[in-house]
């Protein structure tokens, strides 16, 4: 993935409950929401900052039906959304917009997405195409034709397909595969005996949509048939923790070796499907996984081939289509992350809208919410941390003279992405229509998929986002050894731009960090200034490095959620050192801002303590037990009851702000 997500929540919303929502003219002084706080708790140990940071709120938050999960990043979400909703609702009413301008485009998509009667008139229509198009299957080239086809709409078939910056060399692209084509969340969901329910779900969900697209009777034997290919393809997946080995998910082959190892894949027929002349080399993730689907092509029957691209289709598009077919994929969908109910269709198609021509969405919502001024301060912020982590890092004792240039020179190279591009993607080739909401998502995911594969055999545009702006999130991209922060998460709550240093530190100080560190945690280390896979380590820092690590591991190991399930130390390291990294790089920028003035206190609260509530505040959240399930069993991120407090316990300045001892041996790297 270019993208190393802060944290990654599926927003699913609703109506049974109301979000308390932060506004620009709260506390902005301040800038921690002490109505979170419950002052009645008294520091002795760790896990007391964040009973202190956010006790009440915890408390009295009740997580509405529509949600998996609430937090920090919702409640920032929640007040994008709401601006967001001014935004689409004026564009979709205004019929005068010039027709390629930003405005008439997302009112066309919004006010299709919003037309449910017509969607429910339609029904499956949207999508006979497709449907028709696997159906017609009747030998393994269409097999493959139909899945590159599918894969250009946005259905993930079978695999995962798109142009990545070549490892060893930044100045080309090269067209990668890896695993993919599974539905439920996790491997080992698809045998174990607490993915049972999961596997339920997926029976009844997949009944219910072949059901609608019939013929009827043969709706629950389909839907098995697709779940039976799709525990094949999970049982030659890596697990979450081997994606994380940089060396190992790196194999660049020549399309003749490719077809040596895959024979029963006709890689001809996908080059067709996909629109590009076939590469000369293809870096195929995970070897494993492509053995295997050569054998899940040769020996299953067309029949469960069909059943199972049949059951992808319908997952991936069934939200955008009638409201029976909507509710039927929410059977799955609501039992992967918890809620009970689906979201407002306006914040669907708002979140649609986003996903499919963000860049269009963009700068109507930086006009309404970032500043040039808010934009100035960030700067300086990342500034102040950068610069912060170019003075520590000469101070380490475990890394040598020789590594520490080294260092201090991919540092020097940190590319500093803020609030929105310099340039805005040009749409001129996406032809929206008025006919369906499903047929525009896949049209907006066939010329994102053209987008991409373009790319081949080009110069690299390194002013491209990954993200759109109004995403409550952040990234560094190893390839463009690149900190990313869209205006979405420079938002109260986060960043305040007339609030007291110390919680603006804490808070969005922590995030900038945390980014700034992944360029030297456990995957981001295996990759110099210019973007290269390089090891730039002397044997004996990398080994000093790695023991560190195994610090993090160790610490994280004994740890768990809200619900006793066990953290995997292995797989949530990079995250946990970005985190504790990024804190401790965020606490020294801080107090480099103070310049030798005392620490003022407000409100009874030091700006130490300021500094270590507004990190703790920054991660609050409640998530329901099955969301959080899914996430300690996939998600490289530890869940948020721990980064709320961790990061804090491991750094000695947190011990010193409420007078306690300061443990002997603290874990840390960076």
């Amino acid at each position: 993935m270019l993208a190393l997500p802060l944290l990654l929540i599926t927003i699913v919303d609703g109506s049974s409950a109301t979000l308390r929502l932060e506004t620009r003219d709260t506390q902005p002084k301040l800038g921690i929401n002490t109505s979170y706080m419950d002052r009645s708790v008294k520091v002795k140990e760790p896990s007391d900052l964040s009973k202190l940071a956010y006790g009440k709120w915890f408390r009295d938050t009740v997580i509405p039906n529509d949600k998996p999960g609430v937090g920090s990043f919702d409640i920032v979400y929640e007040n994008n959304r709401r601006i967001l909703h001014k935004i689409l609702e004026a564009a979709a009413a205004d019929r005068t917009a010039k027709p390629n301008s930003s405005s008439a485009r997302v009112g066309l998509f919004y006010r299709v997405a919003m037309n449910q009667t017509k969607a429910n008139r339609l029904g499956l229509r949207p999508i006979q195409t497709e449907l028709q198009e696997i159906a017609a299957i009747k030998n393994r080239r269409d097999l493959i034709r139909t899945i590159a086809d599918l894969q250009s709409k946005g259905v993930g078939a079978a695999f995962a397909a798109q142009p990545q910056q070549d490892d060893f060399n930044e100045n080309r692209m090269v067209a990668t595969f890896g695993q993919g084509g599974q539905i439920l969340p996790d491997r080992e969901t698809y045998w174990s005996a607490d993915g049972a329910p999961l596997r339920q779900a997926y029976i009844k969900s997949g009944t219910a949509l072949f059901s609608l697209a019939g013929p009827g009777q043969y709706a629950r034997a389909t839907a098995e048939g697709a779940l039976s290919l799709e525990t094949r393809l999970a049982r030659v997946s890596s697990t979450p923790v081997e994606l994380r080995d940089v060396a190992a998910n790196y194999n660049l082959l020549t399309m003749g070796k490719l077809k040596a190892m895959c024979p029963s894949i006709d890689w001809n027929a996908y080059w067709e499907g996909v629109g590009v002349k076939a590469p000369k080399d293809v870096n195929v993730g995970q070897l494993k996984f492509f053995k295997g689907l050569d054998q899940v092509v040769r020996y299953v029957p067309l029949s469960n081939w069909r059943a199972y691209l049949k059951m992808q289709l319908l997952y991936s598009i069934s939200p955008y289509l009638s409201d029976e077919a909507a509710k039927s994929q929410f059977v799955l969908a609501s039992t992967i992350q918890g809620q009970s109910e689906r979201e407002a269709r306006w914040k669907r198609a708002s979140d649609s809208t986003d996903a499919s021509i963000g860049e269009a969405l963009g700068p109507l919502f930086v006009k309404a919410a970032f500043s040039p001024a808010a934009k100035t301060r960030i700067r300086l912020l990342v500034h102040n941390l950068l610069t912060a982590l170019g003075e520590r890092i000469p101070s380490l004792t475990w890394m040598s003279e020789v590594t520490k240039k080294k260092a201090l020179v991919k540092l020097s190279k940190f590319m500093v992405k803020v609030g929105y591009p310099d340039k805005w993607r040009d749409y001129s080739r996406l032809h929206l229509k008025s006919d369906s909401w499903a047929q525009n998502v896949m049209r907006s995911n066939h010329f994102e998929w053209n987008r991409q594969w373009a790319k081949l055999g080009k110069p690299i545009d390194r002013t491209e986002w990954g993200m759109t702006v109004s995403q409550v999130n952040a990234y560094y991209n190893q390839y463009n050894n690149e900190i990313v922060f869209p205006a979405g998460i420079l938002q109260p709550g986060y960043f305040w731009p007339n609030a007291d240093d110390a919680s603006n530190y804490g808070a969005i100080g922590m995030v900038i960090g945390h980014e700034i560190t992944h360029g030297f945690d456990d995957q981001g280390s295996q990759f110099d200034g210019t973007g290269r896979r390089a090891n730039w380590w002397t044997a004996e820092d990398k080994k000093n490095f790695d023991q560190a690590g195994q610090g993090l591991i160790k610490q994280y190991d004994g740890l768990t959620d809200d619900f006793g399930q066990k953290v995997k130390g292995k797989l949530t390291l990079g995250e946990n050192m970005a985190d504790v990294g990024g804190l401790a790089i965020a606490y020294l920028a801080y107090q480099a801002s103070l310049n030798g003035k005392p620490d003022v206190e407000i409100d009874g609260l030091t700006g130490d303590q300021r500094f270590f509530i507004a990190a703790s505040q920054s991660f609050l959240g409640k998530v329901r037990k099955a969301y959080s399930a899914m996430l300690v069993a996939s998600d490289p991120h530890s869940p948020v009851n721990l980064r709320s407090y961790v990061p804090s316990s491991d750094n000695a300045a947190f011990y010193k702000a409420f007078g306690l001892e300061v443990p002997t041996d603290l874990p840390h790297v960076w």
